[in-house]
């Protein structure tokens, strides 16, 4: 297993997914590049990649953390969430690992924090993810799965994009 790193993602990769595949996260949001980041891990034989996003409680101030959307936790606080039933897969072409000290001290300071919280976390992190790619691929029509699968991108549609965009 290797270790876990922050990444940015293609921004035309992103805007091509997102002509065939509903609520695709994008770079740039309301006119503001803003890339977001997240963390590569392989399944099924394609690197994935699952985006980091900052925490927000629901509606009722409660929080769970679910096999497809990890917490993410700094001193015992919620900062953000690992959106696994977000991941898309990526070639390495189209991923650059962040530069973290090009962020402003606290900026940083998040990062390294969540990072130092994700990384020993890896196998689970992965196994849920290998978890999940496979109920709503595998299982997709199983009614037990439904909640998870409307949730979660369409994986097999993305593998088959990223295919046709590499060979573009």
């Amino acid at each position: 297993m290797s270790t876990l790193k922050f990444y940015h993602v293609n921004t035309d990769y992103l805007d091509f997914l997102s002509k065939h595949q509903k609520f695709i996260w994008k770079n740039d949001y309301e006119g503001v590049i803003r890339p977001y980041i997240g963390i590569v891990f392989e399944i099924n034989g394609f690197k994935y990649y699952s985006p980091l996003s900052s925490f927000k409680p629901n509606r009722n101030g409660r929080t769970f953390e679910r096999i497809d959307l990890k917490i993410v936790k700094i001193r015992g606080r919620e900062v953000a969430f690992l959106q696994i039933n977000n991941m898309i897969p990526v070639h390495d072409s189209l991923i650059t690992l962040v530069d973290i000290s090009t962020f402003d001290q606290a900026y940083q300071d998040l990062l390294n924090a969540e990072l130092a919280y994700i990384r020993p976390k890896s196998i689970e992190i992965t196994r849920d993810a290998e978890r999940v790619y496979h109920l709503t691929t595998t299982y997709k029509s199983d009614l037990a799965n439904e909640v998870l699968v409307s949730r979660c991108y369409d994986f097999k549609l993305l593998e088959n994009l990223l295919t046709q965009y590499l060979n573009r």
